[in-house]
């Protein structure tokens, strides 16, 4: 058994048996000394994709950072919780050890020719998992409006493959994003989900009508393809968006959202471009470390740490609700502070941009 990070590493293998207890734990009888072993050898196997991705957040920084005016990067490790909870969905027989998108790195550029030159970089230096891994929903976009383009990569770390995820998006593509997970959290419906979008009627079904017309009016904007389903010019689109009985209210809740109090706590030194972000939904607090351009190592630490403690405190806690309370984190790397809230814009509150031009879609005062 192979060594990573002073412990020993579990095999592919073992995550994939460990994966299937926790998903009949959903809905089997499962021991209580059972489950916490598959949720520890989940956590063991989620811990192994550190190096890894680390490697490859370096590798994409150092691809942009000289190329391109304002590119931000992000890098995070997937929450136990959501691990977890990805394995446990129904009509689905996904594989602990086969999940593709544990750790994950995001490059948000400002054109979609800068986020095609950076993938063509990208596919030249990172070794792409196989033919199948590339997903270029920017040329094809994903019938529920989602655009990006998406790399697989293959990073091997004592002998062991392990995959991470690397997303290329413009901002107008990340407003969107966010957009759809802040409604989510807003109407308590997470409708980034497929088997959530399948199952959905009523308002909840116009709701995402209104995100996959909106993406195709940013696709317009930014002359690139258009929803499956969801084409036409712009005043037919914009007609159709004003058609929707959610437009309205929709807007008026996101809006709201955006006038939401978030604390922010923040440690920036002047210059610093490495940005460590902690949001407690709980306490609705924002707490941001700096760090200069040349200490990676540092960032990188203590982002670490900080997933450590927020793991603790998700494994005391246990499989239910409340270990969505914990602190959430992403490292980014920015040419500012200022450009935080473009990495994540739920995080600040800071959804003027999409607010503001789904309005003018709307052509109405709200």
């Amino acid at each position: 058994m192979d060594m990573l990070n002073g412990i020993h590493a579990i095999s592919r293998s073992a995550a994939n048996r460990y994966g299937r207890i926790l998903r009949r734990s959903a809905q089997d009888a499962v021991s209580a000394s059972e489950l916490n072993d598959a949720i520890r050898g989940a956590q063991l196997w989620r811990d192994q994709h550190i190096t890894p991705t680390q490697n490859c957040f370096r590798a994409v920084l150092d691809e942009c950072t000289d190329s391109f005016p304002q590119p931000v990067c992000t890098y995070r490790l997937k929450r136990l919780v959501s691990i977890i909870r990805k394995l446990q969905r129904t009509r689905t027989h996904l594989h602990l050890g086969e999940l593709d998108d544990i750790g994950g790195c995001r490059l948000i550029v400002d054109t979609i020719e800068e986020a095609r030159e950076i993938w063509v970089k990208l596919r030249e230096r990172l070794d792409i998992k196989s033919s199948k891994g590339e997903k270029n929903y920017i040329a094809q976009p994903n019938v529920s409006g989602y655009r990006s383009h998406h790399l697989l990569t293959k990073n091997v770390v004592n002998n062991q493959s392990y995959y991470v995820e690397v997303q290329i998006r413009t901002k107008l593509q990340h407003f969107w994003s966010t957009a759809v997970e802040a409604v989510g959290e807003i109407y308590g419906m997470e409708y980034k989900s497929p088997e959530v979008r399948a199952h959905i009627s009523g308002e909840d079904s116009e709701r995402i009508e209104f995100f996959r017309i909106v993406s195709s009016l940013f696709a317009l904007e930014e002359d690139s393809a258009l929803v499956p389903g969801r084409e036409g010019s712009y005043a037919d689109l914009c007609s159709r968006l004003r058609s929707l009985s959610c437009s309205q209210r929709l807007i008026k809740d996101l809006e709201s959202s955006t006038d939401d109090v978030c604390k922010v706590n923040a440690e920036v030194a002047e210059g610093d471009t490495f940005f460590l972000l902690s949001f407690s939904r709980e306490e609705q607090i924002l707490n941001v470390m700096s760090f200069p351009d040349w200490d990676i190592d540092e960032a990188l630490n203590a982002y670490s740490n900080l997933e450590e403690d927020s793991t603790v405190l998700q494994m005391h806690g246990g499989l239910n609700s409340e270990m969505d309370m914990d602190t959430n984190g992403v490292l980014v790397h920015a040419q500012d502070f200022t450009q935080i809230s473009i990495a994540y814009p739920n995080y600040s509150a800071n959804m003027r941009e999409f607010v503001d031009r789904a309005k003018d879609y709307l052509r109405m005062e709200i």
